[in-house]
């Protein structure tokens, strides 16, 4: 049982840690640029998530303008691609 705990615990670590490492890339692209920035803090002031959620959409798409879950999308009637 203290084996398991053990890798669990390491394992949720790993995990933070991959998602530290994550933010750091974000918040640099961040700020990489003038440009950059202003795009953050208006995806910042659409979307009215946390500092660390907003970098993360930022880094993949920085126009967005909602979030969903994918079931919300489907019942809404949107085409999504996996």
């Amino acid at each position: 049982m203290e084996i398991c705990r053990l890798l669990t615990r390491e394992r949720k670590q790993a995990e933070r840690q991959e998602l530290f490492e994550l933010l750091n890339e974000a918040t640099k692209e961040a700020v990489s640029s003038d440009e950059a920035f202003n795009q953050y803090i208006r995806l910042q002031g659409r979307l009215n998530y946390t500092v660390s959620n907003s970098l993360l959409v930022f880094m993949q798409k920085p126009d967005a303008a909602e979030l969903r879950e994918f079931d919300d999308w489907k019942e809404r009637g949107a085409n999504i691609r996996k």
